[in-house]
């Protein structure tokens, strides 16, 4: 079990995805506090994001499940 600190702080990381960072396109026009990660596959083919708010989770993923470009 994480302390309130640790929940606290990766928080504050996750939330800089999106205020500052490679998902900042991504907002609820401060409806909302938005948290989350962003990744690619090792030869960039594909993307995801996932996401989340004090209410919703969210995950998105893009690319190819047959690894046909």
């Amino acid at each position: 079990m994480f302390c309130h600190f640790v929940y606290w702080l990766m928080c504050q990381l996750l939330k800089g995805v999106t205020e500052n960072g490679t998902a900042k396109s991504i907002t609820l026009k401060n409806r909302m506090d938005t948290a989350g990660k962003t990744g690619t596959s090792g030869s960039d083919r594909d993307r995801l994001f996932i996401g989340f708010t004090s209410c919703y989770t969210a995950g998105i993923w893009c690319g190819y499940a047959d690894g046909v470009t």
